[in-house]
């Protein structure tokens, strides 16, 4: 998809005119990389000012992406042409490239990414029924269950948005008998339902 946008400005004195036109892709699903290059033609006719101020108005979009002005993950941005007035400040480029960037991004559309936990969970066995239901209820996938002396050793993945309170549930639960530990796992896109639920919720319709 290649977007472009032109900043038009005078301030004081100074007219500030600046075009820009780049192309912005997915990176692979497992990509949380952002990236940024020139078309080599492109590379060649800019200083390594402008250059500079391209590259810090794509890190800016990226740090404050399309939705809910979160960090963007997993892009890859190409700068096909540039071009600007004599006397043109960097601040300038920077602010157009942004522009445009956002425009690119919201018309590609993008996902909610949000943390997913590692959780381990030691238990007896006459409690482990009620520990899964909960986990289900939680938007919780068991990755394995073991066997440590006496207890069942239960290995999952679950957001960490629906760990609110896990402790006094779990105890409430298994009568105190089980204990937890919780680490990041990764950060996995919500599905539509919960992103749409999550949007209206920022946007106070929720």
């Amino acid at each position: 998809m290649i977007i472009s946008d032109t900043l038009d400005r005078t301030l004081g004195d100074k007219r500030h005119v600046v075009t820009v036109e780049l192309a912005v892709h997915a990176l692979m699903e497992s990509s949380t990389s952002c990236d940024v290059t020139f078309e080599e033609e492109v590379k060649t006719q800019l200083s390594a000012g402008v250059r500079e101020a391209v590259e810090n108005g794509v890190e800016s979009a990226y740090l404050q992406g399309p939705v809910l002005g979160f960090p963007v993950e997993g892009v890859k941005t190409v700068i096909q042409h540039v071009s600007l007035e004599p006397g043109t400040s960097a601040a300038m480029v920077s602010a157009c490239v942004s522009r445009c960037m956002l425009k690119a991004l919201k018309l590609a559309g993008g996902q909610v990414l949000e943390p997913v936990m590692a959780l381990e969970v030691t238990v007896g066995e006459e409690y482990l029924s009620p520990v899964l239901a909960d986990l289900a209820q939680r938007r919780g996938t068991v990755c394995d269950i073991q066997s440590r002396q006496e207890n069942k050793v239960l290995l999952a993945t679950v957001p960490l948005a629906e760990m609110m309170g896990y402790s006094t549930v779990l105890r409430t639960l298994t009568s105190g008998n089980a204990t937890f530990s919780l680490a990041l796992s990764s950060y996995e896109p919500m599905n539509t339902q919960d992103q749409n639920i999550l949007l209206n919720k920022m946007a106070g319709l929720a």
